[in-house]
């Protein structure tokens, strides 16, 4: 594996100084531009060449020409008018479709429809009941899997209080207590220490570095990130928290909690 002797003449930190005013939707679609090539695992295609030709050319997706967005942000850019105006993006009531799809997708589809024209050709209660009972539990137990949606049953008596406190519990229960899942939202704080740490500049010097089977020294990697700082141990600084950090922000958990909340932030601003 060769070493670069020196960081190439296409590098340049001022590409990336636009995020730091980036959106949610803006990181997201940064994200997802890169974790969607191929650039280090590989032969190129010919759309990670043209990603890899515009991260040369202006670094950030919006700069210069820009590359496209993923057909996943696309929409969230588009004004697409829909019969149903939704007010919330990650609680929302369930839609027909959804529910239809249960039924027509199930496996036991033919018994669905003989057991409930039974049910309603019945009088007899303890009949019903009999009928009734296999399709009394929850649907999740079925081992459907609806986009990495979950369905409730929520019993409007009851109290906020105890709403919110069976909620938190079922949520535990559901998505459990790891370390893996995102459990806030991002906030400006977040974007500017992504933007100050460096992340998307160090992301993609060392990818392509590793497209050409070639690594970059850490001294000279931290010279080129943070040019202007001289009282740090800058090697240090890049292995320790530049390099952890931009793992984290390339993980599928913080890309999905991304797009989850931009199409959320995308819904508030159409209904403002």
């Amino acid at each position: 594996m060769d070493v670069w002797k020196s960081i190439p003449s296409w590098f340049k930190l001022d590409n990336y100084d636009h995020c730091a005013n980036y959106s949610s939707l803006d990181w997201a679609n940064e994200l997802i531009m890169r974790c969607g090539s191929n650039i280090a695992g590989g032969e190129l295609s010919e759309l990670d060449k043209q990603i890899v030709e515009h991260i040369k050319n202006n670094g950030l997706s919006i700069r210069g020409k820009s590359y496209c967005y993923s057909e996943e942000l696309k929409k969230l850019y588009e004004d697409n008018p829909s019969t149903y105006k939704k007010t919330r993006f990650a609680v929302t009531n369930l839609s027909q479709i959804t529910a239809y799809s249960f039924f027509l997708d199930a496996n036991n589809k033919e018994k669905i429809e003989h057991d409930f024209s039974l049910l309603d050709l019945s009088t007899c209660t303890k009949e019903r009941w009999r009928i009734r009972s296999p399709y009394t539990h929850p649907i999740a137990n079925l081992n459907y899997n609806h986009e990495n949606a979950a369905y409730l049953e929520i019993n409007l008596h009851a109290s906020n209080e105890q709403l919110l406190m069976e909620f938190k519990d079922w949520l535990l229960e559901t998505r459990g207590d790891t370390q893996d899942i995102v459990k806030r939202q991002f906030s400006k704080a977040d974007f500017e220490d992504w933007h100050t740490s460096r992340v998307f500049a160090y992301w993609d010097l060392t990818t392509i570095a590793a497209s050409e089977n070639a690594t970059i020294p850490l001294l000279m990697l931290g010279r080129a990130l943070f040019p202007d700082e001289f009282d740090v141990e800058l090697a240090a600084r890049i292995q320790k928290v530049t390099k952890k950090k931009s793992k984290t922000l390339f993980s599928p958990e913080v890309v999905n909690a991304l797009m989850a909340q931009a199409e959320s932030e995308k819904t508030q601003w159409n209904n403002s």
